[in-house]
């Protein structure tokens, strides 16, 4: 997990709505993370970052999410959209 931090999303193993969780792309605090994960490796985990959908949503406020965000998680300022599947 350390050596692939700044490519890799931590949050901790028993933590709710996105807080406590690092997002190495676009951290500024990976070194900060990094001891805190030395310090308690058990409590957290580690994924691949992914590539987030770039189709548009548009909603009460206007276009949703913030150009290169992240953020999914929807107290965070994350969102969802609805997937329409017109054949398989």
């Amino acid at each position: 997990m350390l050596d692939h931090l700044p490519e890799m999303v931590v949050k901790e193993t028993h933590g709710a709505g996105g807080y406590g969780m690092l997002v190495g792309p676009a951290s500024t605090k990976a070194e900060k993370f990094r001891a805190v994960l030395k310090e308690k490796p058990n409590q957290y985990i580690d994924q691949p970052t992914l590539v987030l959908s770039t189709c548009p949503t548009y909603v009460e406020s206007g276009i949703a999410l913030r150009e290169g965000s992240l953020v999914v998680n929807s107290s965070q300022g994350g969102g969802t959209k609805d997937t329409w599947i017109l054949e398989s």
